[in-house]
């Protein structure tokens, strides 16, 4: 690009960013079919397109002018197609074609550009759910602009759905010439990442190619209790405890009579409370405003307020610290990592609070002044000691913090007080302190960090995470690493590591199709190298090995959306399962009314409904003398039968215990229990085998054509002592009816399956269905389990057909 001035490269990157977004959003008119706006759009983009053509060709660079000459074509045969109004053409040339190629061209364009000056650092400043461009403060943004300028590097702003993998580029916003401006942009040398909570996916995959600055530690609570474990600084530490039972907070009142309450997730002195007991009245002071509390109206704020949300508030011994002029107080110790990578001390200055008050937050009447005009003040004498072992204290926890936690915090705001007898306590360390009072001095900081990351290559991993959760690190390993020999792999998650009988079935069959297979659990996932510790099946045996994430995965824990699983699941998003659906989020009347819409399978299907009230219920009872009542989502099963008696009371059966009600009785229990759960009803269809109840359960399972297939299918009764197989049972109750009632559920339980399959597709694998029968031995189905088999079977063909679902998904 020599023979280009650099005024005509920005021009020229600038005009091809924008060709980009136009082109993107042509394709988009031409999926919704909009001929005539999508001519107009493509007659501009090939009018912005030619004003950039002789500047291309004074390009110096082969790739580039090869690019023009495949545009030139493509452009040509885009045009083909519109003339012949031939929209499914012009949208496979863009998807395909047109939008790759300038793309590319693009993409060759802004890395020249951006190479020109090696010293030159590309900085993202990136949160996971949200462009910070959006939310940061004003100052902040303008601070770390202008520091970025200084120190000679460039700031990007985007969000997780800005990055385009695939093309290895990031849509996202410069602050140039006092205006935002949407870019194209190379991916960043390092990432600036702001704020926690949960990581997407795509943070996820961008830490493993990129140095970020940042990890999130959690809460108030977070640091503290890291100190505690560790001892080291523990003396420190304001006595606290986190709030979980109403006996728990009581019992540290009486201990310590005043206390603070704060909640884990409040900022700028929201949510904090001061309590006093005295005798039996407690005085709680929010601010200034100040309420007494019997014993009785204390103990409901504190299910109102406290334990609404269990653990949500820390509670801490109430230490004394103010002024002379009797005006509360703490003092902020701001630490960061510079450009060489060590701690210093960015800002300290006191938060000085209003008097009526306990809170020294400046945002409520509050003020901040000098650190060391402060200290002489109030200390006299004693200041500079004070204030001399502040200074140390502050940098000395950091790194201590920062080496419990790999080494991955970039910054601290540490909340120090000295008490009447002059102590010093640590009230609070977060790593998202508010700076507003020195965003110049925060920046200067920030910027040199991060450039210090990415001239470095640095990556900074989560080992303490991992170390919390006991996850595995591989690089503490000395395990040998599998190799796979162009052979796909399948993983099993498993919650242990026991072979059972279709553990080993699995690995035969996956050796006998030239597939690997190994056995992992959760915590053997090393999530920064894509790694896991697992027993692979080698050589007829299992050998511990260190391998990379599977190809695909047969799940046997089923903890997807279980809350302290899901992150297990969100970090395999990109494996395909065998079967992904989470029947926590399905209902066992959503199946039955998906059923319903099959004229085929209506007449199979007792009368089912939600019940919303008593009345529900009881006029079922009316219509049906028998009925079975049972929770509605799949994470627990509450299943009991409710009979009219000779007698006009109740009989409930519930897991093989039988109970009598008269009707109040009956209402005041299911009015109980319809407060805890939701519940349906449906008409009772079980049959009497030696006047025994008893229901039939069939197994089905889809197989890599697929097809699905019969695994078992066998009746369950309510004693367990009894063993007969289902077709005795049969000819006992339907004599010479036995082979076509044998039929007929297995037809309608098949029915049920490709149904189900063409609505929910390879996210359900397998079946399990409940049948009754009427009088007349008609399959009545009375629920539908996916995902789950009750009864194997034959092991050897059930593990045929998972192995055949696998080479199914994988080819």
């Amino acid at each position: 690009m020599n023979n280009l001035t650099q005024k005509e490269k920005i021009q020229l990157c600038n005009i091809l960013s924008t060709l980009v977004e136009a082109i993107e959003h042509l394709h988009k008119l031409v999926k919704e079919k909009q001929y005539i706006q999508s001519l107009y759009t493509f007659s501009s983009i090939v009018e912005g397109y030619h004003e950039i053509q002789r500047t291309i060709l004074r390009s110096d660079i082969k790739q580039v002018k090869e690019q023009k000459l495949q545009l030139d074509k493509q452009i040509s045969l885009v045009a083909e197609a519109f003339e012949k109004q031939d929209l499914l053409k012009v949208n496979e040339l863009i998807q395909f074609s047109f939008l790759p190629t300038i793309r590319k061209l693009y993409n060759i364009l802004a890395e020249e550009n951006s190479s020109r000056n090696a010293e030159l650092t590309l900085i993202g400043i990136f949160h996971s759910l949200g462009n910070p461009k959006e939310f940061y403060p004003e100052n902040r943004l303008m601070a770390m602009i202008r520091e970025s300028e200084r120190q000679n590097s460039k700031l990007i702003f985007f969000t997780s759905q800005d990055v385009d993998f695939e093309n290895v580029e990031i849509k996202a916003y410069i602050y140039e010439d006092k205006i935002w401006k949407s870019v194209h942009s190379r991916f960043p040398d390092v990432i600036n990442n702001v704020g926690g909570g949960k990581q997407t996916q795509t943070e996820r995959k961008l830490r493993r190619m990129i140095p970020f600055t940042s990890f999130h530690v959690g809460n108030k609570l977070t640091l503290p209790k890291r100190l505690l474990e560790n001892k080291k600084f523990a003396e420190l530490l304001v006595p606290f405890i986190v709030g979980t039972s109403k006996k728990q907070i009581l019992d540290f009142l009486n201990t310590n009579q005043k206390a603070v309450f704060k909640a884990l997730k409040s900022n700028r002195g929201e949510d904090i409370y001061f309590v006093t007991k005295k005798g039996q009245r407690y005085s709680v002071l929010e601010h200034k405003n100040e309420e007494i509390f019997s014993s009785e109206k204390f103990d409901r704020w504190l299910d109102g307020i406290i334990l609404a949300e269990s653990a949500s508030y820390i509670i801490q011994r109430f230490v004394l610290t103010r002024t002379k002029a009797n005006e509360p107080y703490h003092f902020r110790a701001h630490v960061q990592k510079d450009g060489k990578g060590q701690w210093m001390l960015t800002y300290i200055y006191p938060r000085i609070g209003n008097r009526k008050s306990n809170l020294s937050n400046v945002v409520h009447d509050g003020y901040i002044e000098d650190f060391h005009e402060f200290m002489i003040r109030e200390f006299e004498y004693k200041g500079s000691e004070y204030e001399n072992e502040i200074l140390l204290l502050s940098i000395e926890v950091a790194k201590h913090l920062d080496k419990l936690y790999g080494f991955g915090i970039d910054e601290l705001g540490i909340d120090f007080a000295i008490d009447d007898t002059g102590r010093i306590w640590m009230h609070e360390a977060n790593n998202g302190p508010q700076t507003a009072f020195h965003e110049e001095k925060r920046a200067v900081n920030t910027i040199a960090y991060a450039k210090y990351l990415a001239i470095n290559g640095i990556y900074y991993d989560e080992t303490f995470r991992k170390s919390q959760l006991k996850m595995f690190q591989s690089n503490k390993s000395s395990l040998p690493y599998l190799e796979m020999n162009d052979k796909s792999l399948l993983g099993i998650l498993n919650g242990n590591y026991k072979e059972d009988e279709l553990i080993q079935a699995l690995a035969e069959r996956s050796y006998e199709n030239n597939i690997s297979i190994c056995l992992f659990q959760a915590k053997d996932m090393d999530f920064d190298k894509m790694l896991v510790k697992a027993k692979v099946w080698i050589d007829n045996k299992w050998v511990e090995k260190i391998a990379e994430y599977p190809d695909i995965i047969l799940d046997r824990i089923q903890l997807r959306g279980h809350q302290d699983m899901q992150f297990i699941y969100d970090e395999l998003i990109d494996i395909p399962f065998l079967s992904i659906t989470n029947t926590k989020d399905l209902t066992k009347i959503g199946f039955i009314k998906i059923l319903q819409k099959n004229p085929c399978l209506v007449n199979h299907i007792p009368e089912i409904k939600l019940i919303e009230k008593i009345r529900d219920i009881t006029k079922f009872l009316e219509t049906h003398q028998c009925i079975r009542i049972e929770m509605n989502n799949y994470s627990k099963n509450v299943l009991q039968f409710i009979r009219v008696l000779e007698n006009g009371k109740y009989e409930i059966t519930y897991d093989k215990n039988k109970l009598q009600y008269n009707g109040l009785q009956l209402r005041n229990k299911l009015k109980e229990e319809l407060t805890k759960h939701t519940f349906i009803v449906q008409e009772e269809t079980r049959m009497y085998y030696l006047n025994i109840p008893f229901y039939i359960i069939a197994d089905w399972m889809l197989d890599g054509k697929g097809n699905w297939n019969c695994l078992s299918l066998y009746p369950v009764f309510e004693k367990e002592d009894i063993n007969t197989d289902l077709m005795t049972v049969l000819s006992s109750l339907y004599p010479g009816n036995e082979l076509d009632i044998l039929n007929d559920l297995k037809k309608v339980a098949n029915n049920s399956a490709v149904f189900i399959h063409e609505v929910y597709g390879n996210d359900i694998s397998s079946l399990s269905f409940e049948f009754g029968l009427n009088e007349i031995g008609q399959a009545r189905l009375n629920s539908i389990t996916p995902n789950k088999v009750r009864n194997i079977g034959d092991i050897e063909s059930y593990a045929e057909g998972i192995i055949s679902r696998v080479k199914g998904i994988l080819k």
